[in-house]
């Protein structure tokens, strides 16, 4: 699940709207369910088909959105620190607030962040075959801001005792606005142990498809480790 904060005008006033996007109707469902239990409503959402072009390859890929009108939520998300506008380029880091609350509410923030930017760890010929972690881009002159995000996910991840190896800054792509991005890359450390703790103790909300594969990785592990 990716969430943008968008802000539009009509005449002299301002408005925001939150833009779900998710990879299911599922997905959608989710989320909206957790909506109606803060006393929003989620309108139904819409399918997008996209192409992307990577190393000369074309690539089609299909996500749904679903966008949430309602005043009151946005002010509540932005009060707390929701990210207004493109990510990419303004960057964002966690808000102070979340690292002081009960461990509760930081699995929820991780297991939600990881839906929308996690790799999921994969078991080939029982062994883990790749090693899983959470990437994200920021635009060049937003480089110092994402390494702070990066580290500060890596202290979140630590109080569950999940390890991170490395943090790596790598060249990305150039937007279509000419702006140079990099790609920064959370590598978790590849030990059955480690994986267990990621896939146990935060695990993946609003991203069904790989909330099944973290589940059974996780569930392999932990009857192994027995």
């Amino acid at each position: 699940m990716i969430q943008t904060i968008e802000e539009r005008s009509s005449g002299p006033y301002s408005y925001f709207t939150v833009d779900f996007c998710v990879g299911s109707k599922a997905d959608e469902d989710e989320i909206r369910k957790d909506i109606a239990e803060l006393g929003g409503r989620l309108p139904q959402g819409y399918e997008v088909t996209y192409t992307m072009n990577i190393e000369g390859r074309a690539y089609t890929g299909h996500t749904r959105h679903a966008k949430l009108r309602d005043v009151a939520m946005c002010a509540l998300l932005r009060a707390l620190g929701a990210p207004s506008g493109e990510k990419v380029k303004k960057g964002t880091e966690i808000p102070g607030w979340l690292t002081e609350v009960p461990l509760t509410v930081q699995r929820e923030f991780l297991a939600s962040y990881f839906g929308g930017d996690g790799t999921v760890p994969r078991i080939v010929k029982r062994n883990l075959s790749s090693q899983s972690g959470v990437g994200f881009h920021r635009v060049v002159q937003k480089k110092d801001g994402g390494m702070k995000l990066a580290r500060q996910l890596v202290s979140l991840l630590s109080k569950f005792g999940v390890t991170v190896n490395t943090i790596d800054c790598t060249p990305g792509y150039k937007r279509k606005d000419g702006f140079e991005t990099v790609e920064i890359r959370l590598r978790f450390k590849l030990s059955e142990d480690n994986i267990l703790k990621l896939c146990q103790s935060i695990g993946i909300r609003y991203c069904s498809k790989k909330a099944m594969s973290v589940n059974l990785v996780g569930e392999y592990l932990r009857i192994k480790s027995h």
